[in-house]
């Protein structure tokens, strides 16, 4: 006697368009809330993320200076977000042009998961091989796009004036973490990856070591940070002091 294998509930099921998800979840959302709207939600999301990471950081200063208007602040950490994608900010009558990478990096990473997650509730089903490599383009498009007009509103609104810096930082800041997670969603597999793949060991081990390198080095500028300050506590509190 032969039994047929039943279903899983939720499984997956190849179709001639593509996989379909069986998520009914999937396609109320992308009736409720089109694609392109998901994707803009995403990038206006990313944008507040990492404008709250700074935040967390200029609210403390105010806290500990209760005159200050809550308006500072505010607009510090707007300024922060901007230099962030490259555009020289003017802060305490300073000009800085040096964009924390690191924050930068933190940010795309969100920005590369909210993205993820807006397009695969955007998509009631995966798009078939032939037609992926356009479905990632056309999605990843309009994530860049609102990101860059985010980016361009503020700066105009804040500093008066459009940075073009700040504008090719922020293309590559929402194109890395649109492409990777817009790319996840779809099961995108570009011709450069399948090439990557087939590489040898010691190739494919390199950005294990380069990440590896770079945390160490983080760790050991940290570690060297805290003894300077500690070393040269009275210093510090008197360049402090004469700031504020």
């Amino acid at each position: 006697m032969r039994f047929r294998k039943q279903a899983t509930p939720g499984a997956t099921r190849r179709t001639k368009a593509g996989v379909n998800t069986g998520s009914r979840a999937a396609a109320e959302w992308s009736v409720w809330f089109p694609w392109p709207v998901m994707l803009v939600l995403a990038a206006g999301l990313t944008a507040v993320a990492g404008w709250v990471s700074v935040l967390a950081a200029t609210m403390l200063g105010w806290l500990s200076v209760p005159e200050m208007s809550i308006v500072e602040p505010v607009r510090l950490a707007a300024k922060l977000w901007l230099l962030g994608h490259g555009t020289p900010v003017t802060i305490a009558a300073q000009t800085i042009s040096i964009a924390p990478l690191g924050l930068s990096l933190l940010w795309a990473w969100a920005g590369s998961a909210l993205s993820e997650l807006a397009t695969r509730h955007a998509l009631a089903e995966l798009p078939g091989e032939e037609r992926r490599n356009k479905e990632v383009a056309r999605l990843s498009a309009v994530y860049v796009v609102a990101y860059l007009v985010l980016v361009a509103g503020v700066d105009v609104a804040l500093m008066g004036s459009l940075s073009w810096r700040g504008l090719a930082g922020a293309a590559l800041l929402a194109l890395v973490s649109g492409v990777t997670g817009v790319g996840r969603a779809c099961r995108w597999r570009p011709t450069l990856l399948s090439g990557w793949l087939r590489a040898p060991v010691w190739i494919r081990a390199l950005p294990q070591v380069l990440r590896t390198a770079m945390l160490s080095v983080l760790a050991g500028g940290a570690v060297v940070s805290v003894v300077a300050l500690l070393a040269a506590e009275e210093r510090f509190l008197t360049l402090h002091n004469a700031l504020s």
